[in-house]
């Protein structure tokens, strides 16, 4: 356990001190590298509003475009991937 959390701290301490150096948009640069929801189909308020999540904004929020086509950025709450569906012909 103690090999373990010396491993945690000896990667985690360096960002912490990245971070108070830098601050948030260093981290959100280097996050964006594995953004698993950058365009993903997201919906969120319980599944009563839906878009394509578009990353984080320099403070941290979700921006999130909707289907018509307006940028919105979510600060709280849950968000979910779905699988996008396409209207039948």
């Amino acid at each position: 356990r103690n090999i373990i959390a010396v491993a945690v701290l000896d990667a985690l301490l360096p960002a912490l001190d990245a971070f108070d150096r830098d601050g948030l948009a260093d981290a959100i640069a280097r996050y964006a590298r594995y953004d698993a929801l950058r365009e993903r189909a997201v919906t969120w308020d319980d599944g009563a509003r839906a878009g394509i999540a578009e990353g984080l904004d320099d403070d941290g929020a979700l921006r999130v475009r909707t289907d018509d086509g307006a940028t919105l950025a979510l600060r709280a709450g849950e968000v979910r991937v779905r699988p996008r569906v396409h209207a039948l012909p």
